[in-house]
């Protein structure tokens, strides 16, 4: 008799795994991305965007208002790059390895590109000015602020992965999931951008940092053990 074979795990089955699971859960995600921004071209969402806009607007406050302007200030352009920078120099000098730090910056800067893409494809007009607290002129879907926070956040959860675990792990994801709702809120609180704005630029950074996610496993597979740059 034959005692049952137990696969066994190695260090190179955990990179295939990963890979498999988050190739598949950013082809769920840019779906999702892509049917959004079809129907929002179609002014399918008009009824929802608008009652929660309207929503939005009869809940301001002289105090939110003004914590939710800070909020948004820190997902402006200038503000976004020097935090990701200060993030993709941070994830080098504590790994001290190359590749993270090189995919956290690449799936920020993809991120951005298909999110201003996408804005000119979609041409969405923004709500109304009567309803912005902030000056904007650029087309609203997908919105570029929750794109840049999210994938820079679940980028950083991606590079990291192994770092934390238990409670620390559970922070972090908790930490991460409040900055991107934090920013969505801002950005449609402010009246700068409609609900589905938001949600997309939430699935497009997922989908993108996810992405990296499987790169950096293939990555992990292919190269040596402790070779990987």
């Amino acid at each position: 008799m034959h005692a049952p074979h137990h696969e066994t795990v190695t260090s190179s089955t955990l990179p295939r795994d990963t890979i498999r699971r988050s190739a598949i859960a950013a082809a769920v995600l840019g779906l999702a991305f892509v049917v959004l921004a079809v129907t929002v071209a179609l002014d399918r969402w008009t009824g929802v965007d608008t009652a929660v806009a309207d929503w939005f607007v009869d809940h301001r406050t002289p105090a939110l208002t003004a914590f939710l302007r800070a909020v948004s200030f820190l997902g402006n352009s200038p503000q976004a790059t020097l935090i990701t920078v200060l993030a993709v120099a941070a994830v080098w000098w504590r790994t001290r390895a190359l590749a993270p730090a090189a995919v956290l910056a690449g799936v920020v800067c993809l991120a951005s590109f298909l999110s201003s893409a996408t804005k000119v494809l979609v041409a969405r007009e923004r709500p109304p000015a009567d309803l912005r607290l902030v000056y904007i002129r650029t087309h609203s879907f997908p919105s570029g602020h929750v794109t840049s926070t999210t994938v820079l956040v679940v980028g950083l959860l991606v590079v990291t992965a192994g770092a934390l675990t238990g409670a620390a792990l559970w922070l972090a994801r908790i930490a991460a999931a409040a900055a991107v709702v934090l920013m969505a809120v801002s950005r449609v609180y402010l009246g700068v951008h409609w609900f589905t704005d938001v949600v997309g630029g939430a699935l497009l950074g997922a989908a993108v940092a996810l992405l990296g996610a499987v790169v950096l496993a293939r990555m992990r597979t292919a190269a040596p053990a402790g070779q990987l740059p």
